[in-house]
């Protein structure tokens, strides 16, 4: 009987501590002595489906307190290029031998684990090379998911790519006809797709506070359903 080898996931959680909007705010004291990025691993701990859960952040002296803080949390890590995240994320493929990896700024501290699930069954039942929500966008910025085919990394020519597509890095894919790309969606307010529930600003930080706040009061998990649903009552 023929044995089906089982792919191999990675969950990889992009992080640095430049900013020039909010310097360091991945590691900020965001919601109940978490940061951005605890809240995001923490969630993806309590996930029933098991991944590898990676930061990968750079070998820039600004990013040793990431490094710190993996290992402080048993967080796997990769350092990789700084300015160049294509080939980080290239880098960071291979070391982990991945077959997909789910890409996630460390900046979403509502990050929707529940629609992950669905986007990744959707790419491995179907063989497409991305799933997003990001392009075009049909979530909110900050509830943004998009699941990889790990090997169409492998064949970009790095010195051919601008320096928007180094730094994002799906946005050579997006441009590109080649790829087999579905666009995931659900039925959502329009209104609440073209709000940011993003750490981009520190003036962000009293948004996600309360809606952090209200997510605990009402004993509701953090999905994308549960945060429509504080903006129709408290807006």
């Amino acid at each position: 009987m023929k044995t089906v080898k089982t792919k191999k996931i990675g969950l990889i959680i992009f992080a640095r501590m430049q900013s020039k909007r909010f310097p360091g705010k991945v590691l900020f004291n965001l919601y109940n002595n978490k940061s951005s990025l605890k809240l995001i691993f923490d969630n993806l701990k309590k996930n029933k489906r098991k991944f590898n859960i990676i930061v990968a952040t750079s070998k820039n002296k600004s990013d040793k307190k990431i490094v710190n803080f993996c290992k402080t949390n048993k967080i796997k890590y990769f350092l990789g290029n700084h300015h160049n995240v294509f080939k980080r994320t290239l880098d960071c493929i291979k070391k982990f031998e991945l077959d997909y990896f789910v890409r996630i700024c460390a900046d979403r501290p509502l990050f929707d684990i529940s629609v992950m699930n669905k986007m990744i069954s959707l790419i491995l039942k179907n063989n497409y090379d991305i799933v997003t929500n990001s392009n075009p966008r049909t979530f909110p910025k900050g509830l943004t998911c998009e699941v990889v085919k790990a090997d169409i990394f492998y064949n970009v020519k790095l010195k051919n790519l601008s320096e928007n597509f180094k730094e994002h890095i799906l946005n050579y894919f997006y441009a590109n006809k080649n790829y087999k790309i579905y666009k995931f969606k659900t039925k959502l307010q329009k209104k609440f797709i073209l709000k940011n529930l993003a750490l981009d600003k520190k003036s962000d930080v009293k948004k996600l506070q309360n809606i952090l706040s209200y997510l605990k009061r009402k004993k509701k998990i953090v999905n994308t359903l549960n945060i429509q649903r504080y903006f129709s009552e408290n807006y």
